[in-house]
């Protein structure tokens, strides 16, 4: 049986991706890491950050893949910790491939956040390696952790696979203080508030691309042990362009078709406030390597992947 180590597990990605393999691959045996006490035999209880318990798992479990999703949640709270979350972004990360020494493939989740010092668009695989790396703790942490990986297969033969993800939508996603993602931000302001005003950051003309989760689990699960995707990075995800101004537009439409908000609810946009973390003008990945090598497209487009966040959220905001 193929054992899976999945950490973030509990997380917004990483409940999906555990979701996915009960659904579609019921025979795979999956490690999940927690730090609360759970009754689920899949879940160990534990701290990655602990060198300690990351090396008891791999002495007691005969781990196959790791799939690696731990991360500091994205918001203004990191902005103002950088240090902190470079810490437990890279220490969590070195913990696990200290002790990843036999696996078969280590898979690592990265974030569109390492092209931000990029001025060319669409941002293709190869421009990290001819840019200044990213400011954002974020950006810093993910960077940081494709080149660890890199040199920890160099040494060792280990495959892995690099997804380089871009604003992954999930209506497991909880509002951040002082902000998070943009679309969570939203969300909130419209249909929880129903704000009278809506304050977006810089212009509002800023482009972004945003994935359906279930498209994003789906390519990363189904090429697990595809190997066309050894020691490859790559952007994966939907790459339709849309503004904030846009967004915003379109999730008032969304609410107001499906009666969630009034019909006279048009909250004033009040556009040019200061962002407190790195604010590209365009964020627009190029799927071009992911469509050559796998063939792979999102099968959710922009309009669907909010029609699906919004009906479902209510859903998991009462879990």
């Amino acid at each position: 049986m193929t054992t899976i180590l999945i950490t973030g597990s509990e997380g917004v990605i990483g409940q999906s991706l555990v979701n996915y393999f009960h659904t579609h691959h019921p025979d795979v045996r999956l490690i999940r890491i927690s730090l609360s006490n759970s009754n689920n035999p899949e879940i160990i209880t534990g701290d990655l950050n602990d060198r300690s318990v990351v090396k008891k798992i791999f002495n007691e479990q005969p781990i196959d893949y790791v799939i690696h999703t731990a991360a500091f949640p994205y918001g203004k709270a990191g902005f103002d910790q950088p240090y902190t979350v470079f810490e437990n972004d890279t220490g969590i990360l070195m913990n696990i491939l200290h002790e990843a020494q036999t696996i078969k493939k280590f898979i690592y989740l990265s974030s569109v956040l390492v092209y931000e010092s990029s001025t060319t668009v669409p941002f293709t695989e190869d421009q990290t390696e001819h840019i200044p790396p990213p400011q954002s703790p974020y950006g810093l942490a993910k960077f940081f952790g494709e080149k660890a990986i890199q040199l920890f297969s160099k040494q060792t033969n280990i495959p892995y696979t690099i997804w380089r993800a871009y604003n992954v939508v999930s209506p497991r996603e909880r509002l951040q203080s002082g902000g998070g993602h943009v679309f969570m931000d939203f969300y909130h302001k419209l249909f929880v508030e129903q704000a009278p005003s809506i304050t977006i950051h810089g212009s509002g003309q800023q482009v972004r691309c945003f994935t359906w989760v279930e498209d994003l689990v789906q390519g990363i699960v189904d090429h697990l042990t595809h190997e066309k995707t050894n020691n490859q990075i790559i952007n994966i995800g939907n790459n339709e362009p849309i503004t904030l101004l846009e967004l915003m537009e379109m999730l008032l439409m969304i609410g107001k078709e499906k009666k969630l908000l009034p019909a006279d609810y048009q909250p004033e946009i009040v556009t040019g406030s200061a962002f407190h973390g790195i604010d590209s003008a365009v964020r627009l990945p190029s799927n071009k390597k992911i469509i050559d090598l796998l063939n792979w497209k999102a099968s959710t487009n922009v309009p669907s992947c909010f029609e699906n966040f919004i009906s479902q959220k209510a859903t998991y905001d009462h879990e």
